[in-house]
């Protein structure tokens, strides 16, 4: 197994962590769970793929997949975060948000000279899916926005 394949398989395996927290989440506030407890869980759940990520890059420290996936990381975040202010600015709807962060990645990565391989798409749906879960809550569950 490759280094690249070793850090795919990682980051997967987080963002796959912070979807279920997400799962997790929205399935105990149906239960009528606390949302402080809801909202402490999915903090944990991006600290703890944010910490593998940071111990991984600390082993493989000059690795081209790494410094690739970290950058894919971050890119997502921004991604993730531009979609959602256009989002609130009516610039684009509510469904076109991943899109839009998706594409901001893929763009900035070709850009940069990387070939966007089946691998690499499923890395940024991974961090962008990771991206979005870390994003404040705007909307209840009823569409309402909540102000903050």
């Amino acid at each position: 197994m490759t280094t690249f394949q070793f850090s795919v398989i990682v980051i997967v395996a987080c963002a796959c962590l912070i979807v279920g927290a997400g799962f997790g989440v929205k399935y105990a506030q149906d239960k009528g769970v606390n949302a402080g407890t809801v909202v402490n869980t999915v903090t944990n759940a991006t600290e703890i793929a944010n910490d593998i990520y940071d111990k991984l890059s600390g082993v493989l420290p000059a690795s081209p997949a790494m410094t690739v996936i970290g950058l894919i990381l971050d890119l997502a975040d921004r991604g993730a975060k531009a979609a959602e202010q256009l989002y609130k600015t009516a610039t684009i709807g509510k469904d076109e948000r991943y899109t839009e962060a998706t594409k901001f990645v893929t763009d900035a990565l070709t850009t940069a000279g990387v070939t966007i391989t089946p691998e690499l798409e499923t890395v940024i749906k991974g961090a962008i899916t990771g991206a979005v879960e870390s994003l404040p809550k705007t909307h209840d569950e009823d569409g309402n926005i909540i102000k903050g």
